[in-house]
């Protein structure tokens, strides 16, 4: 069993990494706001009164990318993923800074999914972050009862099937900021410690760390299994920071002649060591890693998203 020693230490670690990576010269903006994400989750989690060194670097240099873009009239916030831009913004604000770009992104789809009957459940995740940014209309709107494989589906279905069981998890949990029925997801809380072990054994570390943070979402007393994940995710941590041990993989992108200018550490590395250290900073924290939850706004604030008016 991982002690809680190890897991600070983990996330300290992985938290120097990711800022590191992040902040490199070479890093896009989707690299800087992965690594942003990463560093949230440790922050919250290590419970550090002020923001952290690295976590005040990787704003600058996430807000200096996404003004460059702006400026060149290069952003598209809709070749993100939306999820990770709006937690990003909520951070960027958290901190003291505006993010225009973002922000007016946010607005847009937050007026679009509070206009319709019902949020399509491919949305469901989005719309929970918009809820807990405290955008009016979103907790309001339908939400689809999300289809719930059984368990064999979640056996038999593969990585697809398991990471979109525990995408709905998220949105219904609110990425853990709120409490869901004990009776729902019943499969797949009998069906995890099983898919986290076959994750593991294939060495898919990004559905581990998702089944981990899942199992915390859910509330899930720690199982032997479950422990046995933690544990080895944990050790696919290098000395430097980061998380896998890639070099079949990375010698193989390396020769393809697909992948001009792969980059090992911000293509592979970066995304990895962002899911695993978020995955950790869950199981260390008792509290949702992502969220301080906002004052919701009013409708006669100034500061209102734009499809209010």
């Amino acid at each position: 069993m991982t002690d809680l020693g190890e897991l600070t230490d983990a996330l300290r670690c992985s938290r120097a990494w990711l800022a590191t990576a992040g902040c490199h010269p070479s890093a896009s903006l989707r690299h800087a706001l992965q690594g942003l994400l990463g560093v949230c989750a440790c922050d919250r989690a290590l419970g550090e009164e002020s923001a952290s060194a690295q976590l005040s670097d990787l704003v600058d240099a996430g807000l200096a990318k996404l003004g460059h873009e702006a400026e060149a009239g290069s952003f598209n916030p809709y070749a993100h993923d939306p999820k990770l831009l709006l937690v990003c913004l909520s951070v960027f604000e958290r901190e003291g800074h505006n993010a225009p770009a973002i922000r007016t992104f946010a607005d847009s789809i937050a007026g679009a999914l509070a206009s319709l009957p019902q949020i399509p459940a491919r949305q469901a995740g989005v719309a929970a972050v918009l809820d807990e940014l405290g955008y009016p209309g979103i907790s309001a709107a339908a939400l689809p009862v999300p289809d719930e494989p059984d368990f064999d589906a979640l056996l038999r279905g593969g990585p697809e099937a398991v990471r979109a069981a525990c995408s709905s998890v998220a949105a219904a949990t609110h990425f853990g900021a709120r409490r869901i029925d004990v009776v729902r997801f019943e499969a797949l809380r009998r069906a995890l410690p099983i898919v986290l072990l076959q994750s593991l054994r294939s060495y898919d570390l990004d559905t581990a760390a998702m089944l981990v943070r899942t199992s915390r979402y859910l509330r899930m007393r720690s199982s032997g299994r479950i422990q046995e994940g933690i544990a080895f995710l944990v050790d696919q941590q290098k000395p430097d920071g980061r998380f896998g041990f890639f070099a079949v993989e990375t010698s193989a992108l390396l020769r393809s002649q697909e992948l001009a200018g792969f980059d090992e550490v911000l293509t592979l590395y970066l995304p990895v060591t962002s899911t695993c250290a978020w995955a950790l900073a869950e199981v260390l924290s008792d509290q949702c890693v992502l969220f301080a939850r906002p004052r919701r706004r009013a409708a006669s604030e100034s500061q209102v998203p734009s499809y209010i008016s």
